[in-house]
């Protein structure tokens, strides 16, 4: 079971998932779609958070596809004029 199956069959929020475990709620979103892999202490963490249903190498293999590059932001720079 992934970390995301888990929260919903659980009815348990980001929000109260970060603030148990102590962590940003961005984080904790990060992680449960896979784009963060969490440090061994923390995976350790939410493996005991979730009564062993998500193990830290669930964790780990969780995001079978890299993820994708952002797209680059376009800067407009706004010249001042000096009249």
């Amino acid at each position: 079971m992934n970390l995301r199956e888990f929260l919903d069959q659980e009815r348990i929020t980001y929000r109260e998932f970060a603030e148990k475990l102590g962590i940003h709620i961005q984080s904790a979103k990060n992680i449960a779609y896979g784009v963060r892999k969490p440090g061994l202490k923390l995976a350790l963490q939410i493996e005991e958070f979730t009564g062993g249903k998500v193990t830290p190498r669930e964790l780990m293999e969780y995001s079978n596809e890299p993820p994708q590059a952002k797209p680059k932001r376009k800067y407009v720079s706004k010249r001042l004029s000096s009249k």
